[in-house]
């Protein structure tokens, strides 16, 4: 029988994740305005966002600017309902757990071709698992790929059963998300004719299966075009082109003027505006599952000492930048992990006490210690204006004596000086790829995720009392276990305060009214293939 995904505790509901079965190409909330419909407009959707991807190899992205082209260029072996944090059949139309629970087999659609036009098999999408893998396999180009190191290092073998049928084999039994897993827009399926081209080709010239084909690079820009052969049928609109908007207020002023038909992110002080205007329609995650982040480098003096990184937490005044940063549209955190997600720790959060935190830089010898902050130019979906929380942060830390020097960084080059230890502080935030506790902690700062040059804890934090907990719950399938474990790994990461959790922010965009079917997606990026321009 096929394998029926097993239940998560996601915003206070449970997302039942639909059993492996063919539902075809419709959107699975019952709207009419689906990919299936066909379009005639024949008007390039333009859609802004705040800075360029780093990569287009899906293997190698790490981030929500790649991730962003990525779903639409690709499709993978099952995917999210549109508009919701469910699963149903992708490329892969039904699948069944090994009796003893070490494997998992799919089986394929069939039909489908890649936009180069190879066939897509058993072979190709066998390659683009075993290239992660396997450090030999002959398009392994990273040395690490972050994604597959942190998430799916249980896989032992990926092998071709037959043309249409796919096992994955494990060394361990696979965590309760595993499906989740394989809607990541990190395992979209290339086709192997771009593949045999090389690392660079891959990662600027993308081809896939999906609802849109690449067309060109022109500098920030990135064309796509509708892939009419799309096994969900065709999508609503021709052309699709991602510009660069670095500044948030600028990119509103281009929605007003229609310049553009969406942007990607809205500034807190413009969200009531959009939401009152009748020439606009807001996109929002009302639940706040995007977190945002001060990282300190637990490898680089003065944050290798604990009293330290702790004076830097009381020292932040969460509240003031919240409304400072975020027009008071976030809410303060205490732990990584925000609430809403299963197993969020109600964890009293301290209270801002700079004479406390002034005796601890006393203590480790780091009074009047000059430091350098990081941050990125551009705007991200829990980072709306990079300038006002970096400079919040710079004057609560000189409020205890530390004397922070802001350093901007464009995004691609902001993401590997992060990666691979650059700093001494950085803020950094994220947006979840798997609706599980797990995709936070265990990604975040667990030891395994904290490797050169492309680690995802990029505090660089290597607790053993937290990673033991974090490995042990994402393998259990006893939710009290979880709820336990995962209490006492938040617990330990406040009390050792590896980086300081700043606010949870609900994820917003923007289009003009003329715009149908476009959604914010709660998990996955957005997804244009059901998109379409009204006249």
């Amino acid at each position: 029988m096929s394998r029926r995904l097993r239940p998560f505790a996601l915003l206070a509901l449970l997302a039942l994740v639909a059993c492996g079965r063919d539902t075809g190409g419709a959107p699975s909330d019952g709207s009419s305005s689906g990919a299936a419909s066909g379009g005639k407009a024949g008007t390039t959707f333009v859609y802004a966002r705040g800075k360029a991807s780093p990569t287009l190899d899906p293997a190698e992205a790490t981030d929500g600017e790649s991730a962003l082209v990525l779903v639409n260029v690709f499709d993978t072996l099952v995917r999210y309902v549109r508009g919701g944090p469910e699963l149903e059949p992708g490329l892969a139309v039904s699948w069944e757990d090994g009796k003893d629970g070490m494997s998992t087999t799919f089986v394929l659609r069939e039909g489908v071709t890649f936009h180069d036009g190879a066939p897509l098999d058993a072979d190709a999408v066998v390659a683009n698992f075993e290239r992660q893998r396997d450090p030999e396999h002959r398009w392994h180009f990273s040395p690490r790929y972050p994604y597959w190191g942190d998430l799916l290092d249980f896989v032992k073998q990926v092998t071709a059963v037959d043309a249409r049928t796919v096992r994955f084999e494990f060394s361990a039994q696979p965590p309760a998300f595993f499906l989740h897993l394989m809607a990541l827009f990190t395992n979209g399926i290339v086709s192997p004719r771009a593949l045999a081209k090389g690392k660079d080709h891959v990662a600027w010239n993308p081809v896939g299966t999906g609802a849109f084909r690449f067309v060109a690079k022109e500098g920030d820009e990135i064309r796509l075009a509708r892939n009419d052969a799309w096994w969900g049928g065709a999508p609503g609109i021709e052309r699709l082109s991602f510009v660069v908007v670095p500044d948030v207020h600028t990119a509103f002023l281009r929605l007003e003027t229609g310049q553009v038909h969406g942007i990607d992110n809205v500034a807190a002080r413009d969200v009531a505006r959009v939401r009152g205007d009748a020439r606009f329609r807001l996109e929002q995650v009302e639940a706040g599952l995007s977190v945002c982040y001060l990282a300190m480098n637990n490898d680089k003096p003065p944050f290798n000492d604990v009293r330290v990184r702790r004076a830097v937490a009381l020292a932040i005044d969460k509240k003031r930048i919240v409304d400072a940063a975020y027009e008071g549209l976030a809410t303060p955190i205490s732990t990584l992990l925000p609430p809403g997600v299963a197993f969020h720790a109600a964890i009293p959060d301290r209270l801002r006490d700079t004479e406390a935190a002034k005796q601890l830089l006393a203590e480790a010898g780091a009074a009047g210690r000059k430091v350098e902050l990081r941050f990125p130019s551009n705007p991200r979906p829990y980072l709306p204006d990079p300038n006002a929380l970096a400079a919040q942060l710079r004057d609560d830390l000189r409020d205890i004596g530390l004397e922070v020097t802001l350093r901007k960084e464009e995004w691609a080059a902001y993401l590997k000086q992060a990666q691979n230890g650059e700093h001494e502080m950085c803020v950094l935030g994220w947006s979840p790829d798997v609706p599980d506790a797990d995709n936070y902690l265990h990604v975040l700062l667990s030891k395994t995720s904290a490797e050169k040059p492309n680690a995802q804890n990029v505090s660089f934090y290597r607790s053993e009392a937290f990673h033991e907990r974090v490995a042990k719950a994402r393998y259990s399938r006893d939710e009290a276990e979880r709820r336990r474990l995962y209490a006492e790994a938040q617990q330990i990461a406040f009390d050792d305060a590896p980086m300081v959790p700043l606010i949870a922010q609900p994820r917003t965009a923007a289009t003009l009214s003329g715009v149908e079917g476009f959604r914010l997606e709660p998990v996955s990026s957005p997804r244009f293939a059901w998109t379409r321009l009204r006249k």
